[in-house]
């Protein structure tokens, strides 16, 4: 009797599956929702002010970012950008920090969603695929409460918005879908490497502080072409083009501050592709490894 060959580990032998989780998530979207429910309810059913604390955070931290940036540093600003702020740096402030509060507690949440849930996944025939998205529906919750008091606020400052606001709930969607590949693929390798979450946290930290979020990407021009030269310059802004962030931002921006959609036209219509197809690779690769990695998954956690 001939021995068996060695079979390789589940882990690297099952496929992903021909749209497998896709008509997963579709099956489940309502578990999916009731999960966010909970959610909202579990953070503030115990407090005096309810869902008004999901307003509170987000204010304060901008009025933090208002006060040092267009206030300490106001003489600054004036000299660097004060013509393409407007007189209006919060707006400004605004169309970078509340998109990117949605990406940071999002993937960071994401990146933990399955070890967190462990005993219901090792009980229960439980629709593993859906745990990453619970924190980007629930942070586009906080997001929209905090974009509906930035509308309010834009309009008593600087007025009401050209119709371009139209094209807003399309670059939403179009972040949801940005974050849905990292979502799954930190999250599967969270699993089997639990420093994930926390090189997660400091990369995130780095890469605000390196995307033209509270400043304009030309600020920076004068001192690093004197002190490094204009190639130092020239590399930073290879790097603003291949951040996927900084098209985020940059698209929020154009259709919430500046306005100009035939002038913005040739770089929204550029990095909402570039976005468009990040989104597609990374949930190609995500799917694919989380197919790969579903059977380890229930052992692991």
């Amino acid at each position: 009797m001939n021995a068996a060959a060695p079979s390789r580990p589940l882990f690297l032998r099952l496929p992903g599956g021909s749209f497998l989780h896709e008509r997963q998530l579709w099956r489940h979207r309502r578990l999916l929702l009731q999960m966010v429910r909970a959610d909202l309810r579990s953070r503030y059913v115990a407090t005096s002010m309810g869902f008004f604390w999901s307003v509170i955070h987000p204010f304060l931290l901008l009025l933090v970012y208002i006060f040092v940036f267009s206030v300490v540093f106001a003489q600054r600003w004036e000299e660097r950008g004060g013509f393409h702020f407007q007189g209006n740096y919060a707006v400004f402030l605004c169309c970078g920090l509340l998109p990117w509060t949605w990406l940071n507690e999002s993937l960071i949440a994401a990146s933990n969603s399955v070890v967190a849930q462990g005993t219901l996944i090792r009980k229960n025939v439980f629709p593993v695929v859906i745990l990453p998205f619970q924190p980007i529906l629930s942070g586009l919750f906080h997001f929209s409460i905090a974009f509906a008091l930035f509308l309010v606020y834009r309009v008593a400052t600087f007025g009401f918005p050209g119709v371009e606001i139209a094209l807003v709930p399309l670059v939403v969607v179009l972040q949801a879908a940005l974050l849905m590949g990292p979502a799954l693929l930190l999250a599967t390798l969270n699993v089997f490497w639990r420093d994930v979450s926390q090189i997660l946290t400091s990369l995130l930290m780095l890469l605000f502080w390196l995307t033209p979020i509270i400043y304009l990407p030309d600020m920076f021009e004068p001192a690093l072409t004197a002190r490094f030269g204009a190639s130092a310059y020239g590399a930073l802004i290879w790097f603003y083009w291949l951040n996927p962030v900084y098209h985020l931002v940059a698209l929020y921006q154009r259709l919430l501050f500046y306005e100009s959609i035939p002038a913005w036209q040739p770089a929204i219509g550029v990095s909402a592709g570039y976005l468009l197809l990040l989104s597609a690779a990374a949930w190609f690769l995500a799917r694919r490894l989380f197919g790969r990695a579903l059977p380890r998954i229930v052992e692991m956690v």
